[in-house]
């Protein structure tokens, strides 16, 4: 399934500004703010994810990656 999904999906890059702003974010999980930084840096419309709820403090919508099944 993963490997299908990349097909349809892009990754973001992490980068330094990504990690910093992740730090000072709203996310108690540190890994979550990361990902929220990363996808607002690549200016993507939805964060593909497992665990939607930990998302809910952010910007970006999050989408289960069933979502994107045919």
């Amino acid at each position: 399934m993963l490997a299908d999904l990349l097909t349809k999906i892009r990754v973001a890059p992490v980068t330094d500004a990504g990690i910093r702003q992740a730090l000072d974010g709203p996310f108690k999980d540190f890994e979550d703010g990361v990902t929220h930084a990363a996808a607002q840096e690549a200016k993507v419309a939805v964060i593909v994810t497992r665990n939607v709820s930990d998302f809910t403090k952010g910007v970006i919508p999050a989408v289960l990656p069933e979502v994107f099944r045919p």
